[in-house]
């Protein structure tokens, strides 16, 4: 998951999600219908804007939890 996080992709993202993909966000973040609406006004210029950002695996399981 980490690997995939940090290879930035957005073009080939319907291999995971259906067309028909529907994002409900957090207060205020609104929603999307369609993965190409949500890639168009949420993924892209979210990765512009933290394009340098990498995802750390900092979290650790412990004994199951």
């Amino acid at each position: 998951m980490i690997d995939g996080l940090n290879d930035h992709r957005i073009a080939d993202i319907g291999e995971f999600f259906a067309e028909s993909f529907r994002r409900i966000g957090n207060t205020g973040c609104g929603t999307r219908q369609g993965l190409r609406a949500f890639q168009r006004t949420w993924q892209a210029p979210f990765q512009a804007a933290f394009g340098d950002k990498v995802c750390v695996n900092e979290a650790r399981l412990y004994m199951g939890e």
